[in-house]
C-alpha cells in the first residue's frame, strides 16, 4: 500500500473513515495515514471525505495538522464548525457522497491472480458484499444467499465475497464467513474467494474487475456503480432510493425478500451481468453530473474551500 501512485490528479479525494475511524488504535491510524499520503505524493491536495474527529485519537489529529496539503470534509455544517474549533484543522462543509472518492487501490496479489484465472477459464464473477447486521433483521437470509449463488442460473461463475464495514459491531466479515462455510463444498473448488479489503479505495479496485455485485452496503454498491459494475441494493434503508434516483437506476434497489426465491435472485444477477455492456454508458452521465455537483460543493471550484460555510 505503500507504493505512490505515479499520475494523480491535482486533487484526490479520498474517505477519511476507511482510516479513521476509532477501531484502528492510534499508531495503526498513523501509519495508514502516512501510506497514504506516500501513496499520492503526487497530489497538490488531498481531500478527505466524512472526517471523524469523534473516533479520532490526538496522535492522529497532530499527524493531520503536520498536512499542509491536505482538507477535511464533515458531514454537516455544525459538524464543520465544531470540528474545524476542536482540531484547528481546515475543516469544511462538504457533500457525504462516496460517488466523489476517486482514489483507485489495486486489488490484492492473491485475489486479482483468481480473478486473472476465473476469466482465463470463462467464468462469471458475482462480488458479494454481505452486511453484518442481517442476522438481526433476517436470519435466514445467509442461507436464502446461498441457495441463490448455487443455482444453476449461475452455474458458470464464481463468488466474490467483499467484506465493506469493518467497524466494531458490523461484522460483515463474520457473516462473510458463513457464507463461505454454508456454500464450502456446494461450488467446484476454486471459485470461491474473499477479498480482505480494508478502504473504499480497495474495495473499487475489486470491484472494478466483477461483472455484478450483490450489495447488502449502500455504500459497497456505489462504489460498484463508480467503477461501471451493476450492482443489486438490498435496500435495508430509504437512503438507498435516493441515491439510486440521481443515478437513474431505482430498479437496482432489491428488497432482501427476492432471496426467498433463489430462481429469480439469480436471473436477475444473471441478466444484470449481460446487460453490463451497456449499464456504464447508462448511468455514466449521472455518475459525472453527482460528481460535478459535489466537487462543487467540496472544493468550491478549483482551489479548496477552507471553512464552514
Amino acid at each position: 500500500m505503500v507504493a505512490a501512485v505515479a499520475s494523480v490528479a491535482r486533487d484526490v479525494i479520498l474517505p477519511s473513515t476507511d482510516i479513521l475511524d476509532g477501531f484502528y488504535g492510534p499508531v495503526e491510524a498513523v501509519a495508514r495515514l502516512d501510506a497514504v499520503v506516500k501513496m499520492f505524493s503526487g497530489a497538490t491536495h488531498l481531500h478527505f471525505v466524512g472526517f471523524s474527529w469523534e473516533r479520532s485519537h490526538p496522535v492522529v489529529i497532530n499527524f493531520l495538522r503536520g498536512l499542509d496539503h491536505a482538507t477535511f470534509a464533515a458531514r454537516d455544517a455544525a459538524s464543520c464548525a465544531r470540528f474545524a474549533k476542536d482540531t484547528r484543522l481546515p475543516v469544511m462543509h462538504g457533500a457525504d457522497l462516496a460517488l466523489l472518492v476517486d482514489a483507485v487501490i489495486p486489488p490484492p496479489a492473491p485475489i486479482a491472480e483468481a480473478i486473472s484465472g476465473w476469466r482465463a477459464e470463462g467464468r462469471r464473477i458475482v462480488a458479494v458484499t454481505p452486511n453484518g447486521l442481517w442476522h438481526q433483521a433476517y436470519p435466514d437470509l445467509v442461507t436464502r444467499l446461498t441457495e441463490t449463488l448455487v443455482h444453476p442460473a449461475l452455474e458458470d461463475a464464481a463468488v466474490l465475497l467483499v467484506p465493506h464495514d469493518h467497524r466494531r459491531g458490523q461484522e460483515d466479515a463474520v457473516v462473510a464467513e458463513r457464507v463461505i462455510s454454508e456454500i464450502d463444498g456446494r461450488l467446484p473448488a476454486g471459485r470461491l474467494a474473499i477479498a480482505k479489503v480494508r478502504s473504499f479505495p480497495a474495495s473499487r479496485g475489486v470491484l472494478a474487475l466483477a461483472d455484478v455485485q450483490l450489495a447488502g452496503r449502500m455504500h459497497a454498491g456505489i462504489a460498484a456503480l463508480s467503477v461501471g459494475t451493476p450492482a443489486a441494493f438490498l435496500a435495508f434503508q430509504k437512503k438507498t432510493r435516493g441515491v439510486l434516483a440521481d443515478l437513474g437506476v431505482e430498479e437496482a434497489e432489491v428488497p432482501p425478500e427476492l432471496l426467498s426465491d433463489a430462481a429469480a435472485a439469480a436471473n436477475l444477477l444473471s441478466a444484470m451481468i449481460e446487460g453490463r455492456a451497456a449499464f456504464w454508458p447508462r448511468i455514466s452521465g449521472a455518475v459525472s453530473k453527482a460528481r460535478r455537483r459535489a466537487r462543487v460543493t467540496l472544493l468550491g471550484g478549483s482551489e479548496p474551500v477552507r471553512g464552514c460555510a
